[in-house]
């Protein structure tokens, strides 16, 4: 169930990360966007600029009133895309602020599932840990019981030992200390085993 768990978490921070890295790129080309928007309105601007000072030179001048009439309704247009420019740069602007509030979301996104994923691993560790602790104890438990269950056996007198006979080839079963150690709770002290009967 913690494996799981831990899978889930893991498989939600990678799509936190992808996401983060998706806003980051957004903002960047945002960024560009608006470096463009500004780049475009300060050429306008220059261009408005040198009209204005060719126009004011061309007074002193006293250029013809054509020429003059040429260069107010190319300042007028100038001013006109200066306007333009300046909308599209706050509208860019604009757009970069949105971005980098949606990335910096992702990013508060991201380390919730990183702080998520901490302690579900340490949930994890810990399961873990304890179930390693319960089959250690299972494990001395179980030893424990079974060498007070010989001890126990050994204490009342049945415990049996394995004797070879070398001249019949075979083996027999004799109690070796005190009684209770037949199937029926009687002493087969003395009595032959199956091996020797034959």
């Amino acid at each position: 169930m913690l494996s799981r768990r831990m899978e889930t978490v893991k498989t939600l921070l990678r799509v936190r990360e992808r996401l983060e890295d998706l806003r980051a790129m957004e903002l960047a080309a945002s960024l560009r966007a608006r470096d463009d928007a500004r780049a475009q309105r300060d050429r306008v601007a220059e261009s408005l600029r040198d009209n204005l000072m060719e126009r004011a030179r061309a007074q002193r001048n006293r250029f013809q009133p054509a020429i003059m009439r040429h260069r107010a309704q190319y300042e007028r247009y100038l001013a006109q895309l200066l306007d333009a420019a300046d909308a599209t740069l706050r509208q860019r602007e604009q757009e970069v602020e949105e971005r980098r509030a949606v990335l910096i979301e992702a990013a508060r996104d991201r380390k919730v599932m990183e702080k998520l994923k901490e302690k579900v691993n340490q949930a994890y560790q810990a399961g873990l840990l304890r179930l390693e602790r319960r089959e250690l104890d299972d494990l001395t438990s179980a030893r424990s019981h079974s060498g007070s269950f010989f001890q126990e056996r050994f204490d009342r007198g049945v415990n049996h030992e394995i004797r070879v006979d070398r001249d019949r080839g075979g083996g027999f079963i004799r109690g070796i200390a005190g009684g209770g150690d037949g199937p029926d709770g009687t002493s087969q002290r003395g009595k032959p085993g199956p091996v020797e009967r034959g």
